[in-house]
């Protein structure tokens, strides 16, 4: 649960091919290949790109604190974690990931 003071972003990593929506319930081969196929479009190129602008979309919020942000990778978005947690260091004064 969140607090007063905290901020809660999830960002649909899958945005660019549109609006996808899985009932995993209910997964089969074509499913699976149309879930391979939307993890394999994903890149660290873009997954910085997107961080560098959710990281700029909470600076622009008058009620967020300066400092540093939170950043849970899980499952599939795990990987991207230690290239964003690099890439977005607080080391240089800026917003930085934790």
């Amino acid at each position: 649960m969140l607090g007063d003071q905290e901020t809660l972003l999830i960002p649909d990593m899958y945005y660019r091919l549109s609006t996808i929506r899985l009932d995993i319930t209910r997964r089969d081969d074509a499913m699976g290949a149309v879930f391979r196929a939307a993890m394999n479009s994903l890149t660290s190129a873009g997954v910085v790109d997107d961080t560098a602008a959710l990281l700029a979309y909470f600076d622009a919020q008058e009620r967020a604190k300066p400092g540093l942000v939170g950043c849970v990778g899980h499952c599939m978005s795990g990987q991207y974690i230690t290239t964003v947690s690099a890439r977005f260091s607080a080391s240089d004064g800026r917003r930085g990931l934790a």
